[in-house]
């Protein structure tokens, strides 16, 4: 409620449009988000939620239209070529991090003890999900379809490792002040809106 009253204030006040206004409060949010972390000593889990923040954002300006059906492949202009950047950022962040703490091998194993078929399966699903039908099949855009896919499944693929990535991150507060898990939950759901 407060984001839709500040993106009217911002579009209504200030000419911005509703993109920029969006992209600009989400960047925000990341930023205070990272800041937080960084300040209570968890600099690995401030850059993965600032990236995650920032690439969602991006994810979202390359939707056409603003919402949903369709994933912009090819860029328009210097402003998606930035925020295909910020999505292969995101990309390298949860990677990086990923790496360092040792969970990719964590990640490799868990895909050979539950199965590999299961876990494309998974993927694959996902992927199919990430795409409406309705906009592509009854005009007979087979190809247009399932490049969406492909590129549906990526971001998926990129916003698990993003969540792979904070999890494998120890807990961002000390002891005595206790960590709920809800705290990563709720800070990818609040990206991914």
């Amino acid at each position: 409620m407060a984001l839709a009253a500040a993106a009217t204030f911002f579009h209504t006040s200030f000419g911005l449009g509703a993109k920029m206004v969006w992209f600009d409060l989400a960047a925000g949010g990341g930023l205070v988000g990272a800041g937080y972390f960084m300040r209570e000593n968890a600099r690995q889990y401030g850059a993965v939620i600032l990236s995650l923040f920032l690439g969602g954002a991006a994810q979202l300006w390359m939707t056409q239209p603003l919402w949903f059906p369709a994933f912009r492949i090819k860029p328009d202009n210097l402003s998606d070529l930035a925020m295909l950047a910020l999505i292969v950022l995101q990309a390298l962040t949860a990677l990086l991090v990923l790496h360092k703490t040792g969970a990719l091998g964590r990640i490799g194993r868990m895909v050979r003890t539950f199965g590999a078929l299961r876990v494309l399966v998974f993927l694959g699903i996902s992927a199919l999900f990430s795409v409406s039908i309705m906009g592509y099949l009854p005009r007979g855009f087979i190809k247009s379809y399932i490049l969406h896919i492909i590129a549906g499944g990526a971001l998926v693929g990129v916003n698990l490792l993003s969540v792979a990535a904070l999890l494998s991150l120890p807990a961002p507060f000390t002891k005595w002040r206790g960590f709920n898990p809800l705290i990563p939950a709720v800070t990818v759901f609040a990206a991914a809106a």
